[in-house]
């Protein structure tokens, strides 16, 4: 038997690479994460602003008002949706907010155009829906472009109240 008594564990050179190596891994992670996080947010904001004008759509064909708020006097509900520059968007049924179907808080670097060729007027924009769920004869339909840091989102807003997807642009800010 030698005069060294055997090893166990690890050196201490071992454990400095091994932290060196796991540094550099995190280091390079955290700005995809980030990323993700960012990505996600947005996306996010682009399939609740498309859930709601489907909401207002089928709210506004609804048959009796009370059924979508009791404190409402019963009849067709007007319903609009405004969307504004900052892409927060209010829903009202009959002049009374719907704050379920409504995004106050400006979501973080978005923003909301018209798309340059679009029938959508400036913003803020204010679609009214019929009692069959199409855009009212004073409201337009064209195209509306959501635009992030990650990725940019082209929605076109039909008269019969349908809205499409019709192009996303990742890598907006590279």
């Amino acid at each position: 038997m030698s005069a060294r008594a055997v090893q166990r564990g690890f050196s201490v050179i071992e454990l400095m690479v091994t932290l060196a190596i796991a540094a550099l891994m995190i280091t390079l992670a955290v700005p995809y994460f980030g990323k993700a996080t960012t990505q996600a947010n947005e996306r996010r904001v682009k399939q609740q602003l498309v859930q709601d004008i489907t909401w207002a759509r089928g709210a506004a064909g609804a048959a009796d008002q009370k059924s979508l708020d009791s404190s409402l006097a019963s009849g067709t509900p007007t319903v609009t949706l405004t969307i504004n520059a900052d892409c927060t968007w209010t829903t009202k049924v009959s002049g009374t907010t719907n704050s379920a179907h409504t995004l106050a808080t400006t979501p973080t670097a978005m923003s909301c155009a018209p798309a340059a060729t679009a029938g959508v007027p400036t913003l803020p924009a204010t679609f009214t829906f019929t009692p069959q769920g199409f855009l009212s004869s004073t409201a337009s339909s064209g195209t509306l472009v959501l635009t992030g840091t990650t990725t940019s989102y082209r929605l076109q807003i039909l008269y019969s109240g349908s809205v499409i997807e019709t192009h996303a642009t990742t890598g907006v800010d590279s």
